[in-house]
Formats: structure tokens, sequence, C-alpha cells
């Protein structure tokens, strides 16, 4: 009964390997993407190769596997191989076309002076031309303003008192003024005088002493203006006193402002 049992179990066997090795040669191994299926059954452990694993039945697990292996990792860069001999040289090509115009260089240095050319003759007398337009008047000379009050004595007052008055153009000038004061007076008295053009003004102080019969100064101021529009110079006066005292008899005898019209002003 021991040997019956091998004879069935090695007949089993072929049985199977035959099974499997007519189902190897009947199947697609491996499949269009280079995938081999086959059913590996549980129990016995047997496995037979299929064309796909939908024909695995029931106690039968599907397999597969790549006929190629997944590709390695890149291996190391090898050392670079000897030069190889040079190659024949190819044939000339075809001439490109033109390039664009090159950029301007620098401007190079200046050559040195040429040797005189030889004169010329002399070339015909050309025609006379028209007559120019005339040209426009020279600048004159200085313009000299004179206004003077000598006719009757001019009295000065606590406020400012203008003494004389000149009209005078735009223009350059240099302005001289001169003013003759006189008091009868027990008292002594400040007298401030000025000379005001263009908004600027020279100023003078003096003290007439107190006199019983009369007390005289002078006082001469100048001043250097340009003036953008037409302007009037005036010199003007007043006197400085307490208020209970009235000077009534301090008064200009005589009063004069000149201008000197000048084409240019310096100041220094």
């Amino acid at each position: 009964m021991r040997h019956g049992g091998l004879r069935i179990a090695f007949f089993s066997v072929v049985l199977v390997t035959g099974a499997l090795a007519a189902t190897v040669a009947f199947a697609q191994i491996p499949d269009s993407n280079g995938v081999i299926h086959a059913c590996y059954h549980t129990s016995n452990g047997g496995i037979r190769v299929v064309d796909d694993p939908g024909e695995c039945t029931t106690g039968e697990a599907p397999l597969e596997w790549y006929q190629t292996g997944a590709a390695g990792a890149q291996g190391p860069a090898g050392p670079q191989g000897p030069m190889g001999p040079a190659g024949v040289d190819g044939a000339q090509g075809a001439q490109g076309p033109a390039g664009p115009p090159g950029v301007d260089g620098a401007q190079g240095a200046q050559g040195p002076q040429g040797s005189p050319g030889v004169d010329g003759a002399d070339g015909v007398q050309g025609v006379q031309g028209p007559a120019g337009p005339p040209g426009a008047d020279g600048v004159g000379g200085a313009a000299v303003g004179l206004a003077s009050s000598t006719i009757r004595p001019v009295r000065v007052r606590r406020r400012a008192t203008v003494l004389e008055r000149l009209q005078l153009q735009a223009g350059s000038y240099v302005l001289m003024a001169k003013v003759s004061l006189a008091q009868r007076f027990w008292h002594g008295t400040r007298v401030m005088c000025g000379l005001r053009a263009g908004g600027r003004a020279d100023r003078a102080s003096v003290r007439l002493a107190p006199s019983a019969s009369a007390s005289a100064l002078t006082v001469d101021l100048m001043l250097s203006r340009t003036l953008s529009t037409p302007t009037t110079a005036r010199l003007f006066c007043r006197y400085y006193a307490k208020p209970w005292l009235r000077p009534d008899r301090l008064t200009a005898r005589f009063v004069q402002i000149a201008a000197v019209k000048l084409s240019t002003l310096t100041v220094q």
C-alpha cells in the first residue's frame, strides 16, 4: 500500500508538471508590456502561467513579474578616454552675409601741423553789396540834474519835512544834497536830515548851539542808486526837542539836490 501511494503521488506531480508545461507553451509569455502573469494555488503551492490574472480560480492568488527588472541607479562617471586622432578637414563652407557696421572708434590724436601752402592767386573783386541798416544810437555822456531852493527859508518842524524833490528816470545815479540850517533859540537843538531815493537813504545828524543871534550848520549827504523805474529823490529834515521846547525859528536857508547819471555803476 505504501508503494502504491508513492506511485499515485509521483503520477500526480507528473500530471501537474505536464499541465503547467502545456499551459506555458500556449500562453503569451510575457505579454506586450513585458509582464508574466501566473496563478498560485494557496493550498498545494502549485503555480500556473496564464494570459490574464482573471483566469485564476477560487483558491488561487494572481502573481506577476516583469521579464526585465527595474533600471538600477546610474553609476559613477568613468575616467576620460584618450583624445582621438584629428579628423579630416571638411570642405570650405559658403561665404556668410556681411555683418552690420561696427561702432565708430574714438577720435585719434591731432596730427602735427602741416607746412603752409603756396599763396593762391588774387581773385576777382566782387560786386559791392547793399548798404546796411543804420546802427543803434551810442550811449550818451553823463547827465546832471540839479534842483535848489534859495528864494526863501523853509521852516523845519518836529515831524520830517520834505525840503526839496528831484525827478529821476530809470538808470544809475550818484546823488548829492546840501542843506544849510540856522536857528535863533536859547536852547540847543538836534536836527536830522536825510536824502532818500529808490528805497534807500543817507542820513546825518547835527546839533545847533543855543544862540541869541544866530547859529548855522551845513549838512552834506550823498547816495548812489540804480533805479529800475522812474523815482523821486527827496531831501528832508526834522528836529528833536522836549515837548515844551519849540524852536520856531529853525529854518533851512539853502537847499540843493544834484544827480549825476552814469552808464554803469559798480558798488564795491
